[in-house]
């Protein structure tokens, strides 16, 4: 049997033979013997021809994974039957191998056909019309996760290649349950069609109870429903006490919450918290789950205004908490009444003052500007408007509960306890270790101010940048991002060539719809960053052209490539943009620019095996073979058997085994003696899963003559692979054969 390489035999084509042992077959063979007729058998193309959508065919199982079945219609006709099309029941679809297996025999329908690369998308959940009926409003049927967004939801994939998105409050009757995490890629789930529009869109709910009713298992119990579903602004009225999800947060505008698929509220921003936040945004992020109250219902206009205010929501709560606030405040009062008592004695008696805290004489002090303490007196600090942190943080998180205190579990103790003691021994403990510093600082506030000299000033202005350097080396290092615009540019004053910095303030503006803004940040990031920094820069280039690429022209993505082409490394900017077509699926373009890369970097091996891997990803096979003969004439002699092998690679994984095979047969008949090339050729092989091939490959191998070091890689090899896919008794047969060669290495020395 002779063997050719494709590059010598472009013409060479494979040729399978199909066996049959159907009796109708047999009986025409033997009729077309005696009349010498031959017995016609139909190429794939001729069989798909035959064959249309919503056609029922025979077919077998031949492979069995989580995603789905491959099926073998004939000897070159395969076909593939998604997870979602095997089965209406939820329970074979999530434990495919437990009620399919291999040599199956069964019905299939026919979905889409691929003629030229004889393959079809086939079903097992009845004809096309049951199929297409899996999206009307009102059915039920099984889907596929293919997608998340934090602000709208989930997207499924349904039978018949069509999706749906799945809003945030249709994933489940208790919205503290719901995690978009807990839904990641390829899980299956069973929805309801709620609605279909006109140009296609469809909504889903995967709500428990929406499901069971609509499939008439059981109605659903009243207790199970924890969030009840809103059809319409008609559903809500004035005074509802209602949970939603956050989708948005503006500075200016307040909180966007969404109620329903269709009906989106608005909190404005002194209806946010009963007292005043400084940073009341940093307290919402998009996807939480809060509690609001209906302040008005505009039907015309469909505007929901609501509060997210503890004395709206939960005025229970929100009493018990004034109440705790008040005993807070009696008891700094108490305490600062006994320490002014405390330091009147120990005035009248001459003693030193050194040891006395501000709290004592009834001042709160706080850093200013420059590092300068600031006195005010406590009732003013203290005030209903102004909070503490831990009183902040108290109310942030009773306003984003979902349920009531009293429905939480607490602890069974066989006797009481009371933390009291314990908490005024720690309020004393504190007060102890704070009394020193703060009277010295106090007692510096009351001396004359005098006139800083130069010396005190200069020390001044190095206090100053300290704190600043301090405060950005604590964001850096414990990774917490910028939120507004000041905090990039003071992190960028110390850190201007970082791209992640930079990269981080486009991505502040484009959350916000700042196109322009975070073009102008990327421009700026160019112009700053140092020249030696290529690395970092070239990280700036790629930013821009997806910026452009996303939210531009195509006029001002090629204004962004041509002006990386000047300042870079022109192969580098090409292959960033390539990347950046594909991810985004414009395949045509991409194709384009490795065409031109292949005229104008004609000599650089590495363009010609990323086109060829590009086009065998997009199955055009047939057009990476002659990508390779256009290479060879092209390229130096000295890269033709490196890019040789890279193409035998990629028809191991894309293309036809057989044909990769023998092209590393033909290269190691010329270069026996490349380890690398001998290496590869054996991986390729162990991923077809067939042993018996590979030991023969390792059987050549170790019978050639090289180095001893060499040999030994092999020899390791071998006996690795008859450890994982042989017997004892092949191991045994390879040991020996080691043995065997050392002590002929010996008796040759």
């Amino acid at each position: 049997m002779f063997r050719y390489l494709p590059i010598t035999h472009r013409n060479f084509k494979r040729t399978v033979v199909e066996l049959s042992l159907k009796p109708s077959r047999l009986a025409l063979a033997q009729s077309d013997s005696k009349t010498g007729d031959q017995c016609e058998v139909l190429s794939p193309k001729q069989y798909l021809r035959n064959v249309a959508e919503g056609d029922s065919v025979i077919g077998f199982v031949h492979e069995v994974d989580k995603l789905g079945l491959t099926v073998v219609l004939t000897a070159t006709v395969r076909g593939s039957v998604a997870a979602i099309h095997s089965s209406t029941d939820m329970s074979v679809v999530k434990k495919l191998r437990k009620h399919f297996s291999p040599g199956q025999c069964l019905v299939f329908t026919v979905l889409e056909i691929s003629i030229s690369k004889a393959f079809t998308e086939l079903s097992l959940i009845g004809s096309l019309d049951e199929i297409r009926g899996m999206t009307k409003v009102g059915s039920v049927g099984i889907g596929r996760v293919v997608k998340q967004v934090a602000s709208k939801g989930l997207h499924v994939q349904l039978p018949g290649r069509r999706l749906g998105l799945v809003a945030l409050t249709d994933i489940g009757d208790d919205y503290s349950d719901i995690s978009l995490t807990n839904f990641h890629e390829n899980t299956i789930v069973r929805y309801v069609v709620l609605e279909v529009t006109e140009d296609g869109h469809i909504d889903l709910s995967l709500r428990p109870s929406c499901v069971r009713s609509r499939a008439g298992v059981n109605k659903p119990e009243l207790t199970d429903i924890i969030d009840r579903e809103i059809q319409s602004i008609a559903d809500i009225s004035e005074g509802d006490v209602v949970r939603g999800f956050v989708v948005s947060v503006a500075q200016r505008a307040g909180v966007f919450i969404r109620l329903s698929r269709h009906l989106t509220a608005r909190a404005r921003i002194d209806n946010l918290f009963d007292g005043y936040f400084k940073n009341w945004d940093k307290h919402f992020q998009i996807g939480h789950v809060v509690r609001t109250k209906v302040l008005s219902v505009d039907e015309i206009s469909g505007q929901v205004e609501v509060s997210l205010k503890l004395s709206d929501v939960d005025p229970s709560a929100a009493a018990k908490h004034r109440r705790r606030r008040a005993l807070k405040r009696k008891r700094r009062e108490s305490e600062s009444e006994g320490h002014k008592h405390k330091k009147k004695t120990k005035l009248s008696s001459g003693e030193d003052s050194g040891n006395e805290t501000g709290d004592e004489l009834g001042v709160v002090l706080s850093r200013g500007k420059r590092g300068r303490v600031e006195v005010s007196s406590e009732e003013e600090s203290g005030s209903e408007g102004d909070w503490s942190s831990e009183e902040e943080a108290d109310v942030v998180k009773m306003v984003s509960n979902s349920t009531d205190d009293s429905d939480k579990p607490t602890l069974k103790l066989s006797k009481k306890f009371d933390w009291s003691d314990e908490s005024a021994a720690l309020a004393v403990s504190e007060d102890q270790t704070a009394e020193s510093s703060e009277e010295e600082v106090e007692e510096e506030t009351q001396e004359p101010s005098r006139k800083k000299t130069k010396r005190q000033k200069r020390a001044g202005k190095r206090q100053d940048e300290t704190e600043v350097y301090q405060t950005e080396h604590s964001l850096l290092q414990h990774g917490v991002v910028p939120e507004t615009p000041d905090d990039f540019d003071r992190l960028l004053l110390s850190s201007p060539n970082s791209s992640v910095l930079w990269l981080q303030y486009m991505a502040y503006y484009l959350h916000l719809t700042e196109i322009d803004k975070a073009r102008g940040v990327g421009e700026r990031a160019l112009k700053t960053i140092s020249i030696r920094e290529e690395k970092e820069k070239l990280n700036v280039w790629t930013a821009l052209m997806n910026l452009e690429n996303l939210y531009g022209t195509e006029e001002s993505l090629l204004k962004v490539f041509e002006a990386a082409l000047q300042q870079n490394e022109p192969i580098g900017i090409f292959f960033k943009l390539i990347s950046i077509y594909s991810q985004s699926k414009k395949f045509d373009c991409a194709e384009q620019l490795y065409t031109q890369m292949t005229k104008r970097f004609s000599s650089n091996k590495d363009v010609w095996v990323k086109f060829g891997l590009f086009r065998m990803k997009q199955g055009q096979v047939e057009a990476a073979r002659k990508l390779l003969q256009r290479c060879l004439k092209v390229l130096p002699k000295r890269d033709h058997v490196d890019v040789i092998v890279k193409f035998a690679q990629l028809e191991f994984k894309f293309g036809e085994p057989e044909r990769g095979k023998t092209v590393f047969e033909s290269v190691l008949s010329n270069y026996p003696k490349r380890v690398d090339l001998w290496s590869i050729y054996i991986d390729m092989m162990l991923r077809l899963g067939e042993p018996e091939p590979v030991r023969d490959i390792f059987e050549r191998v170790i019978c050639l003559n090289l180095s001893t070091k060499k040999m030994k890689f092999f020899f390791k090899r071998y006996l690795e692979f008859e450890q994982k896919n042989g017997s004892d008794d092949k191991i045994a047969v390879v040991k020996q054969k080691a043995v065997d060669y050392v002590e002929s290495k010996i008796s040759q020395t």
